[in-house]
């Protein structure tokens, strides 16, 4: 062989080894370990949780998890709502439990019922963007619940918007469904119950099809049902939130009037009259006494109708501790047209949990808490992509914190409504 063919052969470099020294080639040799998988689980106490991932850990120097109250990221367009950073600096963690005080610090505070999203990454110390190894999902974290911090007698409360009847949609006519609402009122079997789009004649069957759901509710065998009111509050308003009570667990105490507006409180609404309705009871075994209170929000998922029901919830705050001058426990079941992912800020769960009432989705238990409350009749329901279900039906106490259970009910074809129905295990005070 010739020398100068000698000294080609030795010196003309290999084309793949000319691109370990392209910029590219050595962003990839600096960038760290992928993050193969990650997750939020339960935490060890009430507030906490963990977030676990897996990676090598090779040219790891530290881990960030960022969260927020709402989805964020590039397919989401979005920042985040609260959006909040930790950082775990030791390489070796495959797992990062945040405190109380981290989650609340978070915005998702146990009072609240919030869940967390979040996204992690894996940093090369130095800086540089290239450094930065991000896991490519979003994920959820779940925050662990409190059992009842009450010593009294356990009782069931119940939300439910039944839909009412004059937006029926074929297929699913009130004449059918009031069977089957009743069903699954009596399968759950709560003492009280908030009832959303409940009217007058769908409760009697006067003026409407079939004999009613009072009638259906009888047929179940289940307790004994009455409404705290069977009559219109005011013409022409919205009217159809109403309190349904076992009698046979728990007697009314109110002195309201059956035949004129009493016992609610006026919600701010422009345009039209909108009241939450209220009433004092007595539980029958114990002899405690408490209020309930049920509402039915202004719809409209838009930053404008957010706010419009955060004032809302501060009108129900204000007017329920007006009346409450015993300061009894209170239980609120509403239809709040909102959740953690709704437009805006979850305003009015939000404005209830700074005044110090507990969401009961922060219970010990809680099931099929990935599903929306609301499935508009598309049956059998699929789970929320988020991971984390719209909680547009809400439980809330205040004066009685924790809950031991709260429970989504899920249904089949036929559904009875295009929302599902939600209790919760609350315990009275000794």
């Amino acid at each position: 062989m010739p020398l100068a063919a000698t000294f080609l052969a030795v010196f003309v470099p290999d084309p793949a080894t000319a691109r370990v020294d392209t910029p590219d080639a050595v962003a990839r040799l600096d960038s760290p370990a992928r993050i193969t998988e990650a997750k939020g689980v339960r935490g060890p106490q009430p507030g906490e949780t963990t977030i676990r991932w897996k990676t090598s850990g090779r040219r790891t120097d530290y881990f960030k998890i960022t969260t927020a109250l709402s989805p964020f990221g590039p397919r989401h367009h979005s920042s985040g709502r609260h959006r909040t950073t930790f950082i775990v600096r030791n390489p070796d963690r495959r797992s990062y439990t945040l405190s109380a005080a981290q989650t609340a610090a978070a915005g998702a505070a146990l009072n609240t019922g919030f869940r967390l999203f979040f996204r992690i990454k894996a940093i090369n110390e130095g800086g540089s963007a290239s450094r930065v190894r991000p896991y490519q999902h979003l994920e959820h974290a779940t925050i662990t619940g409190q059992s009842s911090r009450m010593s009294g007698r356990q009782l069931r409360f119940g939300e439910y918007n039944v839909r009412i009847e004059s937006v029926d949609v074929r297929g699913h006519r009130w004449k059918s469904r009031q069977r089957l609402v009743a069903r699954q009122i009596a399968r759950v079997h709560p003492a009280v119950m908030g009832l959303q789009e409940m009217m007058p004649a769908m409760w009697t069957g006067r003026n409407s099809a079939g004999r009613g759901l009072r009638h259906a509710l009888k047929r179940t065998g289940v307790g004994d049902y009455h409404l705290t009111r069977t009559t219109g509050y005011f013409s022409g308003a919205a009217q159809g939130q109403r309190i349904l009570y076992d009698a046979r667990q728990v007697a009314m105490t109110s002195t309201c009037r059956d035949t004129v507006p009493s016992c609610y409180i006026s919600l701010p609404n422009p345009g039209s009259r909108r009241v939450a309705v209220y009433a004092r009871f007595r539980d029958r075994a114990s002899g405690k006494s408490f209020y309930f209170v049920s509402a039915h929000l202004t719809p409209g998922n838009s930053a404008a109708k957010d706010a419009l029901r955060g004032r809302q919830a501060q009108a129900i705050d204000a007017g329920i501790r007006k009346v409450n001058t015993q300061h009894l426990p209170v239980v609120l079941a509403m239809d709040a047209n909102s959740s953690q992912v709704s437009k805006g800020v979850d305003s009015p769960h939000t404005v209830l949990a700074n005044a110090g009432w507990y969401n009961t989705l922060a219970a010990r238990r809680a099931v099929n808490v990935g599903y929306n409350t609301v499935q508009h009749f598309e049956l059998p329901q699929r789970p929320s992509a988020y991971g984390i279900g719209g909680m547009y039906d809400t439980i809330v106490t205040l004066g009685m914190p924790g809950a031991d259970l709260w429970k989504q009910k899920l249904t089949g074809r036929p559904g009875a409504s295009d929302h599902n129905l939600v209790f919760t295990k609350v315990r009275l005070p000794r």
